[in-house]
């Protein structure tokens, strides 16, 4: 990944980290005043102070006349009202997380070359790609059920459950948006910076940076 596409973790006025964007697109906001980066010690910096620090034990851009550090959190001048209705995208990563790794009509794991989405309302009825209308399957159930409703293949959703200490199959109607948040809506990573841990509370202690899946 270049330097210009690391993550840098968006901070609202009161401190509530809600997303993140891109090193480059983050001087962007910075010399336009709209925000400030923020180092591990929680000090704030304008464009012209940020230029100013010392960049020995920190990754860093070069310029014709300076050495820039590279910033890892920024700060916004706003509150976001409810961080926690942010919309999470739309993707495989995501659907395999909600789904649990398995599929959603046999209850199996499958290889991961064998994962297929299934529309629970084909698109050939006026299905959209959603997460309320699509579900991990194996690629044998997907193909049993084929361009079908449930009802015409005479197939049912369900997922495994823990139930007095056994597994066991619930069944459901229709699969539902995923709750978890916030999402940071960046291309896929392995890991995220460690100053990010100051700024990161156990209510929203899970990242996940997916690609978004086209309709």
């Amino acid at each position: 990944m270049s330097i210009a596409k690391r993550p840098v973790l968006m901070l609202d006025k009161s401190f509530q980290a809600y997303d993140a964007k891109t090193v480059d697109n983050s001087f962007s906001d910075v010399i336009s005043r709209r925000a400030q980066f923020v180092d591990e010690s929680y000090c704030l910096y304008d464009i012209d102070s940020w230029i100013e620090l010392p960049t020995k034990g920190h990754d860093f851009i070069s310029t014709p006349t300076h050495d820039i550090r590279l910033p890892e959190v920024m700060r916004f001048h706003h509150y976001v009202k409810d961080y926690s209705k942010s919309k999470v995208l739309f993707s495989r990563k995501n659907l395999w997380k909600r789904d649990g790794q398995v599929c959603q009509f046999c209850g199996i794991k499958p290889h991961y070359d064998e994962v297929t989405i299934d529309h629970v309302i084909p698109k050939c009825y006026g299905g959209t790609s959603c997460f309320e209308n699509c579900v991990i399957a194996c690629f044998r159930c997907n193909t049993k059920k084929g361009g079908r409703t449930l009802e015409q293949a005479g197939m049912k959703l369900r997922r495994p459950v823990l139930k007095n200490g056994r597994i066991e199959s619930q069944y459901y109607d229709k699969p539902n948006r995923p709750n978890w948040s916030p999402l940071y809506n960046l291309p896929r990573l392995t890991k995220f910076p460690s100053s990010w841990k100051n700024f990161l509370k156990m209510k929203n202690d899970e990242l996940y940076w997916h690609v978004e899946l086209l309709p």
